[in-house]
């Protein structure tokens, strides 16, 4: 197993001779919602690879927002520089009103749209509660909905 350290304009300059030599992947928060860019990405990226790490990039999803604009805006926001790996689509918060099903069709929606682009599935990036409380509970999660997102690991 590769532990992944996720690194966005929130921990400023990272010093790459101080985080520990067992995370030897980086996951680069690339973009949120319809517009948002994180503005250190492309920095972090590389100075990840110049440190020897294995880098991606996630996008934080608004699932209030189009699915398919979002991903959209992640592909603008890596531009030419693709993953090492599948790219990640970070899934913790949802409105109320949400069900469980339409939360888990929408985020479907958001994979099939980042398959397209980039060709393989996203991983799913999301915390055990959240995807326990709001995710896992939809109807069809034993069946082909489960199957689906089984090709997003988490």
């Amino acid at each position: 197993m590769i532990r992944f350290l996720d690194v966005s304009s929130c921990q400023g300059v990272i010093d790459w001779t101080k985080v520990p030599a067992d995370f030897r992947g980086v996951i680069v928060k690339a973009s949120e919602g319809l517009t948002g860019q994180d503005p250190t990405r492309l920095r972090n990226a590389e100075a990840a690879h110049a440190a020897g790490r294995i880098v991606s990039f996630y996008h934080f999803l608004r699932p209030s927002m189009d699915a398919g604009s979002q991903i959209h805006n992640l592909w603008k926001a890596i531009g030419d520089t693709m993953p090492d790996f599948r790219p990640a689509l970070d899934l913790e918060s949802a409105p109320d009103s949400m069900t469980p099903e339409d939360l888990a069709a929408w985020f479907l929606r958001a994979a099939d749209e980042a398959e397209n682009y980039f060709g393989v599935p996203p991983l799913v990036y999301t915390y055990p509660w959240f995807y326990n409380s709001r995710v896992s509970k939809a109807r069809g999660m034993t069946g082909e909905l489960g199957a689906r997102f089984a090709r997003c690991p988490l």
